[in-house]
């Protein structure tokens, strides 16, 4: 039987001017599941609208379950205006109130969240008290809550972070994200390990973080451990989803079975794949990815 994980928050269209591709950090984390041999559930809602027919259809095209993805007769489907950066980065335009800031409550769901073995959320959905409130009774039942700080200002409330990451048993962020977050406990961590000491000893809940660092690599911390990866040399073409393909390689990894270290290499070889592919799901096989990683360690 494979694992199951639950992906809670955003779905939407991620619109590049010329072309439009399916996104949202929970469901960019499921499509990458869905290619590592686990079985994803998506938790999100549509607008009763041609982009959510859309969504509904790539989901189906995908083979991933649109059980919880709810179809809203009140709320349009959402859509992301994407900026490309000289840098290869990405600046977004997130529109409010639209289908998935109003997901409702499930008690069903509540049942196959508590036998699910992780639940993945973030930080974006949570903008709106509906959501929010919906997410925070679902992570009362998760065995495994693993947290994706996916900052996106303005939508980013103090109180509310620090509920978010009070609840999470894993964190993943970015060196910015880990230095927003010490200069939010108003404390000044001088390097990297200091940045991170101060989030274990704030929030006794966490027992790992895994920090990304774009092309310098990552690094894996527990309170006992710490491993890091040098980031792969690749032509960029942009970096929309990198991140969520990482934290599938994390959460897949630790769910088949491998090793830590094993777990960030192959993390960091399907996030720099990501980052050579327009959008954030581009085709690709397990056979695919698993030729990738040959000629990385070959290299």
């Amino acid at each position: 039987m494979k694992n199951k994980v639950v992906c809670f928050g955003e779905v939407l269209w991620d619109d590049f001017g010329n072309t439009k591709k399916i996104g949202g950090a929970p469901l960019n984390v499921c499509y990458h599941l869905s290619k590592l041999n686990i079985e994803p559930v998506i938790v999100s809602q549509v607008g009763n609208d041609k982009l959510g027919e859309g969504i509904i259809h790539q989901l189906d095209q995908w083979q991933l379950s649109a059980n919880y993805c709810r179809v809203s007769a009140s709320y349009q489907t959402s859509t992301v205006p994407v900026q490309l950066l000289d840098n290869g980065e990405v600046k977004y335009t997130i529109t409010e109130n639209v289908a998935w800031d109003f997901i409702e409550y499930d008690t069903s769901l509540a049942e196959e969240i508590k036998n699910a073995d992780a639940f993945v959320y973030g930080t974006l959905a949570a903008r709106n008290p509906y959501t929010r409130d919906t997410l925070l009774h679902y992570l009362e039942n998760a065995k495994w809550r693993v947290l994706d700080l996916n900052l996106r200002p303005p939508y980013v409330n103090k109180d509310v972070l620090q509920l978010l990451i009070q609840s999470c048993h894993s964190l993943k962020l970015n060196r910015d994200e880990l230095d927003f977050v010490t200069t939010l406990l108003n404390r000044d961590g001088q390097t990297e390990k200091e940045s991170i000491a101060i989030v274990f000893a704030v929030f006794e809940n966490l027992q790992e973080i895994i920090l990304t660092k774009g092309a310098a690599g990552a690094s894996y911390y527990s309170r006992s451990e710490q491993l890091d990866v040098r980031g792969l040399r690749v032509e960029v073409v942009d970096t929309v989803g990198s991140g969520d393909s990482f934290l599938a390689a994390f959460v897949g990894g630790r769910l088949n079975g491998d090793t830590n270290d094993q777990i960030l290499n192959d993390a960091a070889v399907l996030s720099a794949y990501i980052a050579t592919c327009q959008g954030a799901c581009p085709p690709y096989t397990l056979n695919d990815l698993q030729k990738i990683k040959e000629l990385y360690y070959e290299a």
